[in-house]
């Protein structure tokens, strides 16, 4: 107990030297805090676009090859590599001196073979009204010999009178027996040389019959042939398909971007069976106001069917061809086949 007692007068005493050194200390300093520096700036509205630089290669997607048919070398390159094209756009010219005189020297041909055509039907509906002529000929030689003979006839018959009362010698009188016989063999030259001319003329024709004519009549009897005969024709043949429309009996005509068919719409009366036109819009042996006479003369018809092919040349529908174009083509044939079907069975 005396030690617990003495222990806490120890640790008082402690307590109150403590106090009494507090008391006589210097009072405390206080620390100044410094005032931060913040930055501002003026708000604005923009784009933030955010930017790398980045090593690399830079490689295509897809590379296409551009190449030509033609041989020809090129004239002309009128884009950069890296350009962006589209589609359509001309990439290069060719140098094509050499195909423009081709095309020019090939369109002389056929302007001359289209002349030249025309001047040889032109001929032949010359030759028929020649024969027909002749025909008219032979004919009046015919009466000029009949009479003739009626005339040498009544001499005979008077000079046989007179010789009967002998006013005329025998002499006389078979000198006009010979003049009557002589005039009957040429009534039978000018009916010989008719009955040729007339066969000639049969056998000339028009294009509706003689050998057109025979022609058709012959297809019909072939073997294997149902008794339906058809034309088709592509260019100076497309005229003469056109032709055999209105001058033919055939069961259906087909006629391809032929030519000058404006000269034969006076005959479209005549047309009895189905005919199927093909116009190229931008055929260069048919001029523009030719093509628009056709469309407009067998607009409506009931047996004619023309149709107008945009951006195709002549001959388009040959394959292979300078001129070909195949969608108008593929329209075409299949036009024809479906004509020719329906017509011929």
């Amino acid at each position: 107990m005396l030690r617990v007692c003495g222990c806490s007068r120890q640790f008082t005493a402690s307590v109150a030297l403590f106090a009494l050194l507090a008391g006589c200390a210097k009072p405390a300093e206080t620390q100044k805090t410094p005032v931060a520096q913040v930055p501002v700036a003026v708000a604005e509205t923009g784009t933030v676009s955010p930017a790398s630089t980045l090593g690399g290669i830079i490689i295509p997607y897809q590379n296409v090859q551009i190449q030509s048919d033609l041989v020809e070398p090129v004239d002309e390159v009128l884009v950069n590599e890296g350009d962006r094209v589209t589609k359509g756009q001309v990439l290069a010219r060719l140098d094509t001196r050499d195909l423009e005189a081709n095309l020019r020297s090939d369109l002389g041909t056929a302007a001359s073979d289209a002349a030249k055509a025309e001047q040889t039907y032109d001929q032949a509906d010359l030759t028929i009204v020649q024969n027909n002529n002749t025909v008219n000929a032979a004919k009046a030689s015919l009466r000029s010999a009949q009479a003739t003979l009626a005339t040498a006839q009544l001499n005979l018959r008077r000079d046989a009178q007179l010789l009967a009362n002998g006013y005329i010698s025998q002499q006389q009188y078979d000198a006009q027996n010979v003049t009557v016989r002589t005039d009957a063999s040429g009534v039978r030259n000018a009916q010989v040389a008719l009955q040729n001319d007339i066969k000639q003329v049969q056998a000339n024709g028009t294009t509706a019959s003689g050998l057109q004519g025979a022609t058709v009549a012959a297809a019909r009897a072939l073997d294997g042939c149902n008794g339906h005969v058809g034309t088709m024709g592509y260019c100076l043949g497309g005229r003469l398909a056109f032709m055999m429309a209105e001058q033919s009996d055939a069961d259906i005509n087909v006629s391809y971007y032929g030519v000058g068919l404006d000269g034969l719409l006076g005959d479209l009366d005549k047309v009895r069976a189905p005919l199927v036109v093909h116009i190229a819009d931008k055929d260069a042996f048919f001029p523009p106001e030719g093509r628009a006479k056709v469309v407009e003369a067998t607009k409506g018809l009931p047996h004619i069917h023309t149709y107008v092919y945009p951006d195709a040349d002549h001959a388009f529908a040959r394959v292979n061809g300078t001129h070909w174009h195949g969608r108008s083509a593929v329209i075409a044939n299949g036009r024809s086949a479906e004509a020719l079907v329906a017509a011929l069975g």
